[in-house]
């Protein structure tokens, strides 16, 4: 065996080591072998039609820590726990819910993947779904700093191979044989000694009365038996992304929606003074126009105007005749364009070399046969949505319903609550 693939593997074991150092499988409380899941409203499964099996993980918040204590566990896992969710119906779908934002780096099919290498699935017959935001259900459910994969990592095979367990002993108890000599293959056990087969989907009611497996006791995959793991795969939304399916925030429609649109104060710390109301007001297709005083801090709400209509086209003309006159004596007088005329001017002075050992710049430049000489500078990248930043909110029943695509909703839900008067989160 050459050397290069020797060397090669011994990378992906210590990368495999790494991983499973970093987010170490934790000591979970087993889920009630019979019975409803407690999940409140929020929660992002109703389990609902023909049957199925449905499995969750709850992973201790603090299970990795080194210096954790039984009583830091048993807190942790109450105040919060980490859910993977897996559905298998009787025609064999399974449908894997993804608890993390997807943002176009690919993590709602990575999270599939994951669950259905230890599955055992046949991915063709697997179906991926955005989860609803409920942190005490999933603990955080941000995107950012490639951690989605790590954060989930053990969680996700652990569902994923306690289903497989779950699905092999209501095989086993079925047939009466034991679950040592049974196999799994795309969403089929196998007993070989008898060539009995049975389908996830005719096992799934069964399963669901099966004790939940102790994580510590699942026998995970090495990377060598991996199947679906490390091939490419097309994106799980591709055909609605290039086919223009409904998908993005924007393609929420509910009965009798209003539209909004949210003018904030040019400058940090500035607020509104006040605004042509009246005109505004007055302009067909206008509800009404307020001013918003936000939140006083400049990472949340900002002051600005809102304008609510009945439809985009009214709002966004109210929009463009909307004249605020902004209080900006205690904004921030920052601009960028003297901040890219300051960097030019004081590109050429170098400050005071902090360490001489490392070399001699100005003698390299001065000996050397060509110097380049060259000023760069680049924008601001907004870190937004590729669609128009939106959101949906829908008040009933004393809760509140809200679609919004972001990157880290576990920052939206807390402004929400304070501007709603602090709601329960489950509400």
């Amino acid at each position: 065996m050459p050397v290069e693939t020797l060397s090669a593997r011994q990378k992906f074991a210590e990368a495999d080591a790494y991983v499973a150092e970093l987010m170490r499988e934790a000591r979970a409380l087993p889920q009630p072998a019979r019975g409803p899941i407690a999940m409140k409203r929020r929660t992002f499964l109703k389990v609902a039609g023909a049957g199925g099996l449905v499995l969750g993980f709850h992973l201790p918040r603090q299970a990795f820590a080194a210096s954790e204590t039984p009583q830091a566990a048993a807190e942790a896992s109450k105040d919060q726990s980490i859910n993977a969710f897996v559905r298998i119906a009787p025609d064999n779908k399974v449908t894997v819910y993804s608890k993390a934002p997807e943002i176009g780096q690919g993590i709602k099919t990575a999270f599939g993947l994951i669950i259905a290498e230890e599955l055992d699935a046949d991915w063709n017959h697997v179906v991926v779904e955005q989860a609803d935001f409920n942190p005490k259900v999933y603990g955080y459910q941000g995107a950012g700093g490639s951690t989605s994969i790590p954060r989930g990592w053990d969680q996700l095979r652990q569902a994923g191979a306690g289903a497989k367990a779950m699905l092999i002993a209501a095989a086993a108890k079925k047939w009466n044989v034991p679950a040592s000599e049974l196999t799994a293959q795309d969403s089929m056990v196998k007993h070989a000694a008898s060539g009995r087969t049975a389908s996830y989907g005719s096992l799934a009611n069964a399963a669901a009365k099966m004790p939940v497996p102790d994580p510590a006791s699942l026998k995970l995959k090495t990377r060598a038996e991996y199947r679906l793991l490390g091939r490419r795969h097309r994106g799980v939304d591709d055909p609605k992304i290039v086919t223009g399916k409904p998908l993005f925030g924007s393609d929420v429609r509910l009965p009798d929606m209003v539209y909004a649109n949210f003018v904030k104060c040019p400058a940090v710390g500035g607020k509104v003074r006040g605004f042509n109301a009246d005109e505004i007001k007055a302009m067909p297709g206008v509800i009404d126009a307020f001013a918003v005083a936000g939140t006083g801090k400049q990472t949340e709400c900002m002051p600005g105007v809102a304008i609510i209509a009945k439809n985009t086209w009214a709002a966004f003309q109210a929009k463009a005749k909307l004249k605020v006159d902004w209080d900006e004596s205690e904004a921030s007088k920052d601009s960028t364009t003297e901040f890219s005329a300051r960097a030019q001017q004081i590109a050429d002075s170098f400050p005071a070399k902090a360490d001489d050992e490392v070399g001699n710049v100005d003698n390299a430049f001065k000996n050397a046969a060509k110097t380049v000489d060259a000023y760069y500078e680049y924008g601001f990248a907004s870190h937004a949505t590729m669609e128009p930043m939106n959101t949906t909110a829908h008040w009933h029943d004393g809760i509140i319903e809200i679609w919004s695509p972001t990157q880290q909703p576990n920052r939206g839900q807390p402004l929400v609550q304070a501007a709603l008067g602090n709601l329960p989160e489950d509400k």
